[in-house]
């Protein structure tokens, strides 16, 4: 019984600590729904933070799950918002799962989020890495 306590206890505090990918269920969230989120990632990946000045980005990843948040700072058309891309199989290949949330601009926001899919398209193909996996 202790050792079911035990394993309980373990899998709810993981539970607790993963990041959410998808926090919100629309892409349109509130400033504070957006400071909420950007501590939350800040808290959990602080040791892998990219302050990105020039682009107006602040970057943090977690190897763990293969993904990257890119959040706007002030300055930036789109502020606030973010991008998250993960890297996730596909078949026998990879691809990437991107997401994105803005509380701002929503035509600031779409072109960001542009940027990033054509960044991760050109990514695939630098590295090889085709829908399918093949080159």
């Amino acid at each position: 019984m202790r050792i079911l306590i035990l394993t309980a206890v373990f899998l709810l505090s993981g539970a607790v600590h993963a990041q959410e990918f998808k926090p919100y269920p629309r892409s349109k969230v509130t400033p504070a729904q957006w400071e909420r989120y950007f501590e939350e990632v800040k808290s959990g990946h602080a040791e892998s933070l990219h302050d990105l000045a020039a682009a107006r980005l602040t970057v943090f990843t977690d190897e763990q799950t293969s993904t990257i948040y890119a959040f706007t700072q002030p300055g930036h058309p789109a502020h606030p918002a973010w991008v998250a891309s993960r890297l996730v199989r596909e078949g026998e290949g990879v691809g990437v799962r991107q997401i994105g949330y803005y509380a701002g601009d929503r035509s600031a926001f779409e072109t960001l989020f542009r940027r990033y899919i054509e960044v991760n398209d050109k990514l695939k193909r630098a590295t090889g890495l085709a829908q399918s996996g093949k080159p």
